[in-house]
């Protein structure tokens, strides 16, 4: 008898331990999660800013030489065409 209710002592005591830690040990690692998946979305976005950023640029280095070169060519079309005809 006064084995089972030492018995039952300790596993209420464990049951007791147990009951406490899951919740605090769940909402830690559910903070852990948030943190880290808040941290991802950062890098991403910055990714994708600076992926937008360069794409920017690569364009109007593109363009530039372009504008230049349909500018000569009417130029030429409408102008130095028109002299030598």
């Amino acid at each position: 008898l006064a084995s089972q209710r030492l018995t039952r002592d300790i596993a209420d005591g464990v049951i007791t331990l147990t009951s406490d830690e899951i919740p605090a040990t769940v909402a830690q690692r559910a903070d852990d999660a948030r943190t880290e998946a808040i941290r991802d979305a950062a890098l991403v976005g910055a990714a994708i800013l600076i992926a937008l950023i360069l794409v920017t640029l690569v364009a109007r280095s593109m363009v530039r030489p372009l504008r230049t070169l349909r500018d000569s060519a009417l130029k030429v079309a409408h102008e130095d065409l028109a002299r030598e005809v």
